[in-house]
């Protein structure tokens, strides 16, 4: 969600009062630091301006994150969207990753994932994760559906477990009004709570405590 910069470190800094820890996205896989009070910081598309204002700020606070992103677009602009916005080169990537940031997969083409062929899904998956490899970029095992869509219904879910389960990835996440859990039921349903610019202190304490985006 667009965040202005002071809006951002404002969260950041109400979070970090309240006594939040983040974890990295790596360790929730692994099941490691579960406790109270413990959140993954995610970021979708690989913006360039997370790379000049938001990442520094993260940082400031001691506090990591994971920014899925889009292969085809990197370096480029966020086509999705018609253009005009500039995404983070592969060697600002690199540069990030070394200094702590995690990098998952936000499909090829930033394309729906929500009802494609089983044929399709697997060749899509198999071209982001030939980037990663190809560009020596190391890959947190994780997806983000393009849009946060997650088909409701089967014969979709099925086919996508399916996929991914006969691939490295081992979590997959969606945008939605729950708190994700480890261990969880479905790894390729894992709830994300979008934060946004206009969430005051009430909202955003309401989300990081109960997952809910409506009260």
């Amino acid at each position: 969600m667009n965040t202005p910069p002071d809006v951002f470190a404002r969260h950041l800094r109400q979070i970090k009062n309240a006594g939040w820890q983040s974890i990295t996205l790596a360790d929730m896989i692994r099941g490691q630091h579960l406790r109270p009070r413990r959140f993954v910081l995610s970021f979708d598309d690989g913006y360039q301006d997370f790379a000049d204002t938001a990442w520094p700020l993260i940082q400031a606070h001691g506090f990591t994150a994971v920014n899925f992103v889009v292969p085809t677009c990197v370096g480029g602009e966020n086509q999705w969207d018609g253009g005009g916005t500039s995404l983070m080169s592969l060697n600002t990537l690199k540069d990030l990753a070394a200094d702590g940031l995690e990098v998952g997969l936000h499909g090829w083409k930033h394309e729906d994932w929500d009802a494609m062929p089983e044929e399709k899904l697997h060749s899509l998956l198999s071209q982001g994760l030939d980037w990663f490899q190809e560009s020596q970029l190391p890959l947190t095992p994780a997806f983000a559906y393009p849009g946060g869509k997650f088909p409701r219904r089967e014969p979709h879910q099925s086919t996508l477990a399916r996929v991914f389960a006969a691939s490295p990835i081992q979590m997959a996440f969606r945008i939605g009004s729950a708190l994700a859990r480890v261990p969880c039921k479905n790894p390729w349903a894992m709830c994300r709570v979008p934060i946004e610019g206009k969430d005051g202190p009430f909202k955003l304490r309401f989300k990081m405590t109960l997952g809910r985006t409506r009260f």
